[in-house]
């Protein structure tokens, strides 16, 4: 608890996620540098293996969350709250998320993902902070607040939309 300088309610702790959701992993860029548009995430995911895109729109993202990949467990704030990545591969369009590798399996490569954040309501997500709160995030919040929301120590106190 000592870390978490910006404040138990100032940090998200966890948030909504779509199950079944589709995704590419295991190629990408060599940089870790955070994308900061929609279409540059789909053009990270385009280099990753298509394995995990299925025919009836779903994959396999967030199904196994005692597998504890984050592809299974966990969301990113890199973009909004129900950000749509729109990603077509084999004439299918997908809303679809990323992950450079399963995490553990390199000892040289970063694991690094975009998981966005999803939920089934039309206007945001629900987020539960530290200090055990649960807040309704709008999916037009801004970015910057969104993100500021997922660091412990960044130093940003952001006032809940």
């Amino acid at each position: 608890m000592a870390s978490i300088i910006d404040g138990t309610s100032n940090t998200r702790w966890c948030s909504e996620v779509h199950a079944w959701g589709a995704y590419t992993r295991n190629a990408g860029p060599s940089t870790t540098t955070m994308p900061e548009t929609v279409s540059e995430i789909a053009a990270i995911a385009d280099s990753g293996l298509k394995d995990r895109l299925n025919p009836d729109k779903t994959g396999t993202a967030r199904t196994e969350w005692t597998n504890g990949h984050g592809h299974h467990s966990c969301f990113t704030v890199t973009m909004p709250p129900n950000t749509r990545v729109p990603y077509t591969f084999n004439g299918i369009k997908y809303d679809v998320d990323y992950n450079s590798q399963a995490e553990g399996s390199s000892i040289s490569r970063a694991s690094y993902a975009v998981l966005t954040s999803r939920s089934w309501h039309t206007s945001g997500v629900n987020s539960c902070l530290i200090d055990g709160s649960v807040h309704f995030f709008n999916s037009s919040i801004d970015k910057q607040v969104w993100s500021s929301f997922g660091t412990r120590d960044g130093s940003e106190v952001a006032a809940i939309p």
